[in-house]
């Protein structure tokens, strides 16, 4: 989560000063917000240590999906070292047919594609998603065809 404009001395911080940032899955917390008519202020709570903190902020990104979570997924499937899947150019070579690397959204293994966040290099934004999901179709097609 990033607020934005007014300066918080956070230490949950992860870019400045003036930014208040949540490391996915490193320290837990919760979060509250309000303001008049419009976002004012953030509230972070550390949900390990119940320590608190309210900071003025004008704005408000929420990146959900930051940390994938694709430990279900067959060893054959090639993963980066985050754990997000990789498809396209990104399939390390030695994984490609005949020496040529998979469809842009295809997977290490043929009928298995990623889209959206879960994949490495993906923008991690719904419409990119979106975008993803709906270029994906005609590629599972022709795989079923």
């Amino acid at each position: 989560m990033t607020a934005w404009r007014r300066p918080c001395r956070s230490t949950w911080s992860t870019r400045s000063p003036t930014t208040t940032g949540s490391r996915c899955g490193r320290t837990p917390r919760s979060s509250t917000g309000g303001g008049s008519g419009r976002l004012e202020w953030i509230g972070l709570r550390d949900t390990r240590t119940g320590a608190t903190e309210r900071c003025d902020a004008d704005g408000l990104f929420l990146l959900l999906g930051a940390e994938p979570r694709c430990e279900w997924l067959p060893p054959q499937i090639a993963t980066d070292d985050h754990g997000f899947i990789l498809t396209g150019r990104d399939v390390p070579p030695e994984a490609w047919v005949d020496g040529v690397p998979p469809a842009n959204l295809a997977t290490t293994v043929p009928g298995v594609f990623a889209v959206g966040d879960i994949r490495a290099g993906s923008m991690k934004r719904v419409a990119a998603a979106t975008g993803e999901g709906a270029s994906v179709v005609p590629l599972v097609h022709a795989h079923l065809a």
